[in-house]
């Protein structure tokens, strides 16, 4: 498992959101197990991640408009799979500890991706519950022909016994396109 050590470019550039991916991630801590939950979806009804970020705090964000992209031969969550121009947001949330976040870098790239994936920031949603929230572009999509699988690890922590324990996971961006 190797761990990340590229931070994700500055401001995205300019491009043309095609969708906005919502990854809810459930942490089970005890196993270190993760799953999506199933109200993870495809939304291309906005047209920018504002919008949707407004919706997401003020905890009327409507169901998703489709399913989340499906993995591929081999492919297992918490995969990110990404076929458009792009927003990927990431809610983390857990069953058995209540109290997991992420870390202040809560995403780095294994290689240098800082020219795929844009802006990677963090914010804290009250509405309806707490949630620790992590989004960024993906202006770019490689050609199904070129599928890249780009390893990221998502650092998150948690309080057990009075202290701060960290941990990281470590998914990979399957920058896939179309098809």
């Amino acid at each position: 498992m190797a761990q990340g050590s590229y931070a994700f470019g500055g401001a995205a550039p300019g491009f043309m959101l095609g969708e906005i991916l919502l990854y809810r991630l459930q942490v089970t801590v005890s196993t270190w197990t993760c799953t999506y939950l199933s109200n993870s979806g495809s939304y291309t009804s906005y047209s920018t991640i504002d919008s949707f970020i407004a919706d997401l705090k003020s905890g009327s964000l409507p169901p998703p408009d489709g399913p989340l992209p499906t993995f591929g031969p081999g492919e297992s969550a918490p995969d990110l799979i990404v076929r458009m121009p792009c927003y990927v947001v990431i809610i983390l949330s857990s069953s058995d500890q209540p109290s997991i976040c992420f870390q202040s870098t809560a995403l780095t790239t294994g290689t240098d991706c800082s020219s795929q994936y844009f802006a990677l920031t963090l914010i804290s949603v009250d509405s309806p519950v707490k949630q620790a929230v992590a989004y960024f572009a993906v202006p770019v999509v490689q050609p199904a022909s070129k599928g890249v699988d780009d390893p990221y690890t998502m650092f998150v922590k948690y309080i057990a016994n009075g202290s701060v324990v960290t941990h990281s996971i470590d998914p990979t961006i399957c920058n896939h396109g179309p098809g």
